[in-house]
């Protein structure tokens, strides 16, 4: 029953009413560019655009992704993923997909949060285990006394 109370705070944040006069952002999403490199001599850069939702700025999800060419203050023109390799004077085979897009920030928070409680989970379950077996033999010897 106590496990459940680490939820309640994060319950009480999702459901409760927003107040967007406070000024304060619980959940995010939008469009974001994250730059991969510049062009040479041209003033623009290759980017990766693409969506993300999250909570408090921290990406939990991201989908639609696409490589761009952009240069600041303008939006991002989509180009393919060879064009963004010849751009950048790679390899297509090196060019990757930044790290945030692949694995969100929020979603592997998440995932350390869980590999972390099962073993504490299953610890506590042990200890809380043993003293129970305490008190049984101890309940034993006291019987056996009398």
């Amino acid at each position: 029953m106590r496990h459940n109370l680490y939820f309640l705070p994060l319950c009480v944040l999702l459901l409760a009413p927003s107040r967007s006069e406070a000024g304060i952002m619980i959940f995010t999403s939008g469009p974001t560019v994250k730059r991969l490199g510049d062009v040479p001599g041209k003033g623009l850069s290759v980017g990766y655009h693409y969506q993300y939702a999250g909570l408090f700025w921290v990406e939990f999800w991201t989908w639609d992704g696409f490589y761009c060419v952009y240069a600041d203050g303008q939006q991002p023109a989509r180009i393919t993923e060879a064009h963004a390799a010849e751009l950048l004077d790679q390899e297509v085979k090196d060019l990757e997909k930044p790290f945030a897009y692949r694995f969100p920030p929020g979603l592997l928070l998440v995932g350390v949060i869980v590999l972390l409680s099962v073993p504490l989970r299953l610890l506590r379950r042990r200890s809380s285990q043993r003293i129970q077996a305490f008190r049984a033999q101890q309940a034993q010897q006291r019987v056996a006394e009398s």
